[in-house]
């Protein structure tokens, strides 16, 4: 999530068997093709020795300038038709001196400062002429942002999202804002009327790390969303660990009683994506379909993926995840 550091620092994860292309074949590495790896070490280096000040001076040029931040997406899939029904929008800054950043150096940063505000305000133009073009070939399609919890504290940061959707003829329902569980299970007031103006405009919202840490279910039970995603801590232990395997279950039969709908993000193979497909969960997204990608990418990605699961309905899981010799 853009604005959250252990969930961008996941999309930057190098992990060999969790990579799209040995699980999806050439749908995943269309969509796993990225910029030019440069040396860890090189890259640790640069960004230790450039001051905090001097990358939010940088990042504030950023903003202003084109050409350095741009959106990727990474598809999710509705876990029982098989098929991409949303994406979720994130962060990618190309330093000029540094190269490619993982928003885990950078988001941490800028989350509590001003400059969140005009970060915000990019993503949200950017999202917004993505998806004006996506909905004109899939009006269903849903797109998915993170937002800080200092967005929530702005006075006008929902009149700008209505002026967005507005400008880009964009209905409210194809828009989702996530919000990490500690935002949205907050005591303050002003989070929760937001919230609650954020879903009568038809928006939905998605608390974000859902079981990271927080999971005051007496809060929970009161708090105005649409959709829970399980952290990918719990997510990468299903199959592997029976306490943690009864933990996901009870989470999605919960969140089904408060009429929720489920995502779990994280899913990087087969077997994680059958069982939580057993347990009711209702949509994924993980290195197991596909890595993030530009949106030229996924277009394509999403017609040739949506296209084989209606041509093979059940089976086309084991066509999906049969690893390449």
């Amino acid at each position: 999530m853009p604005f959250s550091s252990t969930s961008q620092e996941e999309m930057f994860r190098a992990d060999p068997d969790a990579t799209p292309s040995r699980c999806l074949g050439p749908l995943a590495a269309m969509g796993a093709a990225d910029e030019p790896e440069r040396s860890p070490v090189k890259r640790r280096t640069g960004v230790a020795q450039r001051s905090e000040r001097e990358l939010l001076d940088d990042l504030r040029r950023a903003i202003e300038e084109p050409g350095q931040l741009r959106l990727d997406y990474q598809p999710r899939i509705d876990l029982q038709t098989n098929r991409c029904v949303a994406a979720e929008a994130l962060l990618r800054w190309r330093h000029p001196l540094l190269g490619l950043l993982s928003p885990a150096r950078f988001i941490p940063l800028v989350e509590n400062l001003p400059l969140i505000v005009p970060l915000t305000e990019w993503v949200i133009e950017a999202a917004m002429a993505f998806a004006a073009e996506r909905v004109k070939s899939d009006p269903e399609f849903r797109l998915s942002l993170n937002i800080a919890p200092l967005n929530l504290t702005e006075g006008y940061f929902i009149g700008r999202l209505v002026e967005a959707l507005g400008r880009h003829s964009i209905d409210p329902a194809r828009l989702e804002l996530e919000f990490t569980e500690g935002t949205a299970i907050s005591d303050s007031t002003r989070t929760r009327r937001q919230l609650e103006q954020i879903r009568r405009l038809g928006m939905r919202v998605c608390i974000d790390d859902f079981g990271a840490g927080y999971s005051n279910l007496t809060y929970f039970r009161h708090v105005p969303a649409d959709l829970i995603k399980i952290d990918r801590a719990l997510v990468g232990t299903v199959g592997e660990d029976a306490a943690s395997d009864t933990v996901v279950k009870w989470i999605v039969g919960l969140a089904h009683e408060l009429r929720l709908r489920v995502v779990a993000e994280g899913i990087d193979n087969s077997q994680r994506s059958a069982a939580l497909s057993r347990w009711g969960c209702d949509e994924g997204q993980g290195f197991a379909f596909a890595k993030p990608m530009a949106g030229a990418r996924l277009a394509t990605w999403i017609a040739q993926f949506n296209a084989l699961a209606d041509a093979e309905g059940p089976v086309v899981r084991a066509r999906l995840f049969k690893t390449r010799s």
